[in-house]
């Protein structure tokens, strides 16, 4: 989901509402269908894109293929992949007919020959529990036990802006390598600030989109997403920040009902920002992914509404962080290019980096400005990073991009939808490097990066 380019009517209520109150009202059965007509009306594929019946994309390993464009599983995005401990690989995603849709849910496969075949997705939540979507899932494994969490974005019937943003941070678990799950958890929340709610039990906007990381310090941390209340919207335009999510004890806590969370930065203070071009006031970061470098601070790059990727570094542990700025291929080189779509980074096992990102500024395909989806997110890049000596500049160079994946530019669905490679994962296994994508939010595929890819 798409925060950048969004307008939705806000919810008028003769006076305050306590949450409880809201909950129980009319009121919060708001803007989802006037969004997705909003969405619908800005959809509009590339027009020298090819007519005909669409295609997966080559690939080493097809996870999911729907069985239809239209069907109740045409929409599969969001796509993390994680090895465990006992070799398997685990699989979640959100699915639905339609993005936004009132069927949204969280699904879960696995493979037990390394990503050749998968079992068929296992609806973990979603409104078939009590009426209300699941959306946003990702997945931890604890070193220690082998123990598996899932996390997601539980909507609950509140909404401020939008119902698949407006949520609780829920859990499950799995002691068996996700054969079996507990029930869900619902205790966690996520500490506001000025850009939340002003009722303070308020569900937030947010999403988290890549899997924790331990930090060389021993934490576990994950970016997210924070969108505004519709209380600091303008005509419609809602500012967001890249916040973090400090699992406090999950690396040594066996009883679920202990788990504690923090956010980061401390004390509710206001999460990494940057001025939105397009809109005054308003800033517009998002999809925070964070790694580490290799003298213990952490480096987080994040989408911005520029054309460029933006990026950040914490010197304790996401704390504090340093004022965004624009990530170059080196310093005082090139910005790297990036409409409003997720570049996420990641570690490998040498020390290089891999960015994945789409090397545009908003115009490929034809594309009018830099949240155009259904034109400026194909093809998919990825660059090489190495550490270098900064002193106090940037400190990763990247080398020039190169083609990870495209498609046959058929677009698929209501929302005419040609984009690849966004909401990924990443990771290395007995020597291989293992990339997991969607294919235009409908087919899940899998490669294994070849070697001079890199």
């Amino acid at each position: 989901m798409d925060t950048s380019f969004q307008k939705t009517t806000n919810i008028q209520n003769k006076k305050p509402l306590s949450l409880s109150e809201f909950l129980r009202s009319d009121n919060n059965k708001t803007n989802d269908s006037q969004m997705l007509i909003h969405d619908l009306g800005i959809s509009i594929a590339p027009p020298d894109s090819p007519k005909g019946i669409a295609k997966p994309s080559e690939s080493d390993f097809q996870i999911y293929i729907p069985s239809k464009p239209d069907a109740p599983d045409s929409c599969n995005q969001h796509f993390i992949v994680i090895p465990l401990s006992n070799g398997d690989f685990l699989a979640t995603w959100t699915t639905a007919s339609l993005e936004g849709t009132t069927d949204q849910r969280v699904v879960i496969a696995r493979s037990s020959d390394q990503a050749k075949t998968w079992t068929r997705p296992q609806c973990i939540i979603g409104p078939q529990n009590d009426g209300y979507i699941a959306s946003w899932s990702f997945l931890f494994v604890v070193p220690r036990t082998g123990r598996v969490y899932l996390f997601y974005n539980k909507h609950r019937g509140f909404v401020d802006y939008h119902h698949q943003w407006t949520g609780q941070l829920w859990f499950q678990y799995s002691d068996d390598n996700g054969c079996t799950w507990s029930k869900p958890y619902t205790h966690l929340k996520l500490e506001p600030n000025d850009f939340s709610h002003r009722d303070i039990n308020a569900d937030s906007n947010w999403i988290v989109y890549q899997p924790p990381i331990l930090t060389l310090k021993g934490n576990v941390i994950v970016g997210f997403t924070h969108v505004a209340s519709k209380k600091l919207s303008q005509n419609g335009i809602f500012p967001s920040e890249a916040r973090f999510i400090q699992f406090k004890n999950i690396l040594t806590e066996d009883v679920p009902e202990k788990l504690a969370i923090n956010c980061l930065p401390e004390n509710g203070q206001k999460g990494l920002r940057m001025q939105d071009p397009r809109y005054p006031g308003i800033t517009t970061l998002q999809e925070p992914s964070i790694q580490c470098l290799s003298d213990g601070r952490l480096f987080c790059v994040m989408r911005s509404a520029t054309g460029y990727v933006a990026y950040s570094i914490s010197k304790d542990d996401g704390k504090t962080w340093s004022t965004p700025d624009f990530l170059r291929f080196h310093s005082g080189g090139p910005k790297i290019p990036q409409p409003i779509v997720p570049c996420p980074l990641y570690k490998l096992g040498n020390g290089k980096f891999i960015l994945i990102y789409h090397n545009n500024s908003g115009d490929a395909n034809y594309g009018r400005h830099v949240s155009d989806w259904c034109r400026n997110r194909r093809p998919v890049y990825l660059s090489v990073g190495y550490e270098v000596n900064s002193d106090g500049n940037q400190p990763i160079v990247f080398n020039p991009p190169v083609m990870l994946a495209d498609n046959d530019r058929v677009p698929i669905g209501k929302k005419q939808l040609t984009e690849i490679g966004t909401y990924s994962s990443l990771f290395e296994y007995e020597g291989k490097i293992y990339f997991f994508y969607p294919d235009r939010k409908h087919y899940l595929l899998g490669k294994i990066l070849a070697s001079e890819m890199l």
